[in-house]
């Protein structure tokens, strides 16, 4: 066989060999692309499911808190974050915001509300850093409005005045805990305080 021709004798144009080469190039790009791509997950994120995974409220000091003219409340609000890994292949994970609203005038208690607020996640990522942002800023995002819902319905099923949750920085959260992180591992350890 010629160069330049093919097995039927036609001749081949040269410009249409360099394009069948570049796409064959191209093709084998892609290839190693896709090869490369499937040794690591691509990111992927999903909310499976939000529920409530535990309620509570007190309100030891009534019906006679509502006879008294009291002093305004003073109202204290606890958040807390918790999570847990049900299945790390498929990253599924269980997030869990634990609120706690307590209510006081001087040293009695009006009422004391729990909701713990929950979530079941699909969080795949290759990036621990981005994934810890995720479940401790993303997720918790999510599931605070229905948090902040719950929250209102018991204390004012209990007879006191509508409660409304303000919004919680979990961006800041997250920020502090690593900053306390990297100061924890920077502090050296005197040998002799452990005595």
């Amino acid at each position: 066989m010629a160069k330049g021709r093919t097995s039927s004798g036609k001749k081949l144009n040269p410009q249409s060999q360099t394009a069948n080469k570049l796409n064959t190039d191209m093709a084998e790009q892609e290839n190693k692309d896709t090869n490369s791509t499937t040794q690591q997950p691509a990111p992927r994120f999903e909310t499976v499911r939000v529920y409530l995974k535990d309620a509570s409220f007190e309100a030891p000091a009534s019906p006679e808190v509502f006879l008294q003219q009291a002093e305004k409340p003073k109202t204290e609000v606890e958040v807390l974050l918790d999570y847990r890994t049900l299945d790390e292949a498929s990253g599924l994970i269980e997030i869990v915001v634990k609120i706690t609203v307590t209510s006081k005038v001087g040293e009695n208690t009006l009422y004391l509300a729990e909701v713990h607020q929950a979530g079941l996640f699909q969080i795949q990522h290759p990036d621990p850093n981005a994934r810890g942002i995720v479940m401790e800023v993303t997720c918790p995002h999510i599931l605070l409005p229905f948090a902040r819902e719950e929250l209102n319905n018991l204390i004012t099923k209990g007879g006191f005045s509508a409660f409304l949750l303000a919004p919680v920085n979990f961006d800041a959260l997250h920020r502090n805990k690593k900053e306390q992180q990297q100061n924890e591992k920077e502090t050296p350890v005197n040998p002799e305080s452990l005595n």
